[in-house]
């Protein structure tokens, strides 16, 4: 019973698992190195604001709160037809990941308004995002196009 068992120190795991987690956790570290780890977070609280003639939705990233901006304008590209307060806010919830990876990419560069707040435009609302090299498309998917 014993044979299957391989010793690591402060563990013992059957082989299988251990090939597996080890396996996990190299992807994760590969993917989020060292210091680098930040939880942002979004609430579910996108909203119309009349005055700005645009999507606001709460952003959070430690003690920061801020608010991200999506002007009017930024949704003429992604909607055919009449550009109206509901279906930007509809267009905002079924492209909310990627209004969500702009934001997370604007507060790592320090790219902020002001009033310390994002606004996203349409520049960043464009194709895919670059790998860090610059040269790779960071969307695996993305590559057959």
């Amino acid at each position: 019973m014993w044979e299957n068992r391989v010793n690591v120190p402060g563990y013992i795991l059957d082989s299988a698992p251990r090939r597996v987690i080890s396996e996990q956790y190299g992807n994760i570290r590969a993917y989020l190195p060292g210091d680098r780890r930040v939880f942002f977070r979004f609430p579910e609280d996108a909203r119309w604001n009349e005055d700005r003639q645009a999507v606001e939705f709460g952003i959070g990233i430690g003690e920061y709160e801020g608010v991200a901006r999506v002007p009017r304008r930024v949704f003429q590209r992604l909607l055919d037809g009449a550009v109206t307060p509901e279906r930007c806010l509809e267009a905002y919830h079924l492209q909310r990941t990627r209004f969500e990876l702009a934001v997370e990419r604007k507060l790592r560069n320090r790219q902020l308004t002001g009033d310390g707040n994002v606004e996203i435009t349409g520049r960043d609302m464009r194709s895919p995002a670059r790998a860090a090299t610059g040269n790779e498309i960071a969307w695996p998917q993305a590559r057959n196009l």
